[in-house]
């Protein structure tokens, strides 16, 4: 994760470079791992620093809409995180089939 923060801090120092003040690209995130579902809905772990933890971030989606409800978003939350954190989908499966489980443990 390091490299790649890395990598974009440096592309966006050289795409700086190449253009007239006052304008700067900045680099702002990576996401790893990632899922995207369309256009502007996308969720993922997110890191901005080195050596930071990750964050889970979503754009779009339920887990980051006023407008939901929000056993919704628990269960979204949960099952996303068990994705990204274990890598099981077997987990997440249980999770879906069975939401109550979120809000017993």
């Amino acid at each position: 994760m390091d490299q790649a923060i890395e990598i974009g801090q440096t592309i966006a120092k050289e795409i700086t470079k190449q253009h007239p003040y006052p304008m700067e690209l900045k680099f702002e995130k990576v996401y790893c791992p990632m899922i995207c579902l369309a256009k502007k809905r996308y969720t993922g772990w997110k890191y901005e620093k080195k050596g930071e933890k990750g964050v889970l971030e979503g754009k779009g989606l339920e887990i980051v809409r006023r407008d939901g409800i929000e056993a919704t978003v628990k269960i979204m939350q949960k099952c996303l995180v068990g994705l990204f954190q274990n890598k099981n989908v077997s987990l997440v499966k249980n999770l879906s089939k069975n939401p109550l489980i979120i809000f017993i443990s």
